[in-house]
């Protein structure tokens, strides 16, 4: 018998003549789209540069290297606004401030790259043995995708459940359990399935790198794979190259197991559409169900085709109340996912050796074995958990805010028609008082809150017609095991306060990475969230928080909790009007910033030292004019000095 003619065979039926080639060659289309649509963070060419002179294991000659450029840009700040406070005082001429002026912006263009490469020299220092200076975007977005997950398990379920388990619906698997060679014809659906899903996995794995190698880059795979920060808690011995290599081989095994695993089902309940929903729950449910790391301690196909937790270490969290670590995530020993990989290879082999059984000729079978009720009573089960799964997602709140205007300079006060609140001089809760009778009262109602320790009310608020917003920061002290060192944890929410009811709800809550000591100074470990605690002002519409620190501006998605960081300034006030943000840029120049398109402006051509945006109207202090108030008309587009007194005494507190 001609077994490999017969599969080649089978394989033409498969995708010819019932047409699963479409379904391949539209996952391949799907795919290199989303590939090619994907935003990759590109290295600008200014870290490019540091990156070019600190490259590799840091060193003492790095160091001091680094601390030099750091003093350099911050006296370069302080000339530049020397510079500008003489040219409109009228001690130095238009031509020679233009010339110094773009003498100091080419100096200063290198300031944003070497603000990433410091980032990550803060992060180096915390493990110097294991983590080096590289470009490490290409190599965090290889080991962190999880569409390889999703695009491998829809098209091996599609070809898979569609084209080689349709036997049993049409029961073609009763005549073929009457030829005398039954045996080859399950064999031959077992080996078409790993071939197929073999494929899918090479072709997804090499794909990726391909595109991501071209489009950002995977430069020093040579190095410790704890230069990557998704992976800086692991304690393996791995060069990046090693981690992708094992990862790839992890992903290709979860395809084939899922493979056969669905050839196992369908053989078990011999019904296409009960089979395309159990392999749905098998890869959807442990996702939902797992926690930790017992997801990658059993043999799963979502385990495998996912594989991001074979290589990453133990992850710990702090007990809000006792400060203690608490194990979040157990690192997998290498041992054990090579006994995993034996094991899972055993159970496919057992699958098929008893599938083959099975399927043998009907004639030879002594007895014939019915249990649908107890398989229905079972596939009823596993939907309605799975259902409860997805049902469990909540909703995210909703803010009525269709017509921002906001000033960072009033947001220590709020007032309008009834009521004005603001924070008293001796700090504390924010108090409301009534502008009819004159009665004070704290905007918190809750009463345990002035009990609590180490929490602060951060003195800003945010507001519309019907709701005030404010920030709550609760800190914990524990002591840290690495260099032992006193630790700090943070917990910061923004709460929503109703000025109808005045009940207050939490709509974002975020623990903040800690503070840890090197070398006798203080400074913060890399961690996304690190600004929250670092913000001066803070701003929402329906869509995004908006955290101001001193140098930029945090764009948070309040449904995906996506961070993007606006390379805008935010020094002076910071203006959110009508979907645009408004700021002076490093010339003094007030400039719009959109959130919807991400372009900027200029709004007007004047050189200015405040401002503030009030009923339609920007005003300003004019450099160029005394510093006297002007205003600018947004209807107009027309700026004149001020004459009225409303806003000019407004805008000179």
């Amino acid at each position: 018998m001609n077994i490999a003619g017969d599969i080649m065979q089978e394989i033409k039926k498969i995708f010819i003549y019932n047409k699963g080639i479409w379904v391949i060659l539209s996952a391949v289309i799907l795919w290199m789209g989303y590939l090619t649509m994907k935003p990759y963070t590109k290295p600008s060419k200014e870290y490019l540069y540091y990156l070019g002179n600190v490259s590799g294991k840091l060193n003492a000659h790095k160091e001091s290297f680094l601390e030099e450029e750091a003093v350099q840009f911050a006296n370069l700040h302080v000339e530049k606004e020397s510079l500008m406070d003489s040219f409109f005082a009228g001690e130095v001429a238009e031509n020679e401030y233009l010339m110094l002026m773009d003498g100091y912006g080419e100096k200063l263009k290198r300031e944003k790259g070497f603000e990433q490469i410091y980032e990550q020299y803060l992060y180096i220092c915390e493990n110097r043995e294991n983590r080096y200076f590289m470009e490490y975007n290409g190599w965090e977005e290889l080991f962190s995708d999880k569409a390889f997950l999703v695009f491998s398990s829809i098209v091996i379920l599609l070809v898979v459940g569609r084209f080689l388990c349709c036997n049993y619906e049409t029961n073609m698997d009763e005549i073929c359990k009457t030829c005398k060679e039954n045996r080859w014809w399950l064999v031959k659906k077992v080996i078409i399935a790993n071939i197929i899903a073999g494929f899918m996995g090479v072709f997804l794995v090499s794909s990726e790198c391909l595109f991501i190698s071209f489009s950002i880059g995977l430069e020093q795979g040579n190095f410790p794979i704890q230069s990557v920060p998704c992976l800086s808690d692991s304690t393996r011995e791995l060069t990046c190259y090693e981690a992708f290599l094992l990862m790839s081989i992890l992903r290709i095994l979860g395809c084939m197991l899922y493979a056969d695993l669905i050839l196992l089902v369908s053989s078990l309940v011999r019904k296409m559409s009960l089979t395309i929903c159990i392999a749905v729950a098998m890869q959807v449910l442990p996702l939902f169900g797992f926690t930790g790391s017992f997801m990658y301690q059993i043999p799963l196909p979502v385990s495998f085709m996912d594989s991001l937790g074979y290589l990453e270490g133990s992850k710990y969290e702090k007990d809000m109340v006792t400060g203690t670590d608490v194990l979040i995530f157990k690192e997998i020993p290498a041992l054990y996912i090579k006994i995993l990989v034996v094991f899972t290879l055993f159970i496919i082999f057992l699958a098929v050796i008893w599938m083959i059984k099975r399927e043998k000729n009907k004639w030879e079978n002594q007895v014939i074995f019915h249990r649908k009720k107890k398989k229905q009573a079972l596939l009823n089960i596993l939907l309605i958990i799975f259902v409860m799964s997805v049902a469990g997602c909540n909703s995210a709140e909703v803010v009525k805010n269709n017509e921002l205007l906001f000033n960072t300079r009033d947001s220590l006060c709020y007032e309008n028609g009834t009521v004005k609140i603001y924070f008293e001089d001796t700090g504390g809760f924010p108090i409301v008082e009534d502008k009819q009778t004159g009665e004070t009262k704290e905007l918190l109602s809750d009463p345990l809150l002035p009990l609590k320790e180490d929490c602060e009310i951060m003195t800003e608020l945010f507001y519309t017609e019907e709701y005030v917003y404010y920030v709550y920061l609760d800190s914990k002290e524990y002591y840290h095991k690495v260099g032992n060192n006193e630790s700090l944890i943070e917990m910061v929410s923004v709460h929503e306060v109703c000025l109808k009811d005045y009940s207050d709800k939490i709509i974002f809550e975020q623990q903040v990475g800690t503070n840890r000591q090197f070398l006798g100074l203080s400074y913060e470990i890399t961690d996304q969230w690190s600004f929250l605690k670092l913000h001066r002002y803070f701003c929402l519409d329906d869509k995004y928080l908006f955290f101001i620190t001193d140098n930029f501006i945090y764009q948070v998605d309040r449904s995906t909790k996506e961070i993007t960081k606006l390379d805008i300034s935010s020094s002076g006030n910071t203006a959110f009007y009508q979907g645009g943000i408004y700021y002076i840029n490093q010339n003094s120049v007030v400039e719009r910033y959109d959130i919807t398109t991400g372009s900027v402006q200029q709004v007007i051509k004047y050189a200015v030292k405040d401002f503030a945006i009030y009923e339609n109207k920007l005003y300003f202090f004019n450099r160029q004019d005394k510093n006297n108030i002007w205003k600018y008309d947004f209807d107009t587009s027309a700026a004149e000095r001020e004459t009225e007194t409303r806003y000019y005494n407004k805008l000179s507190k």
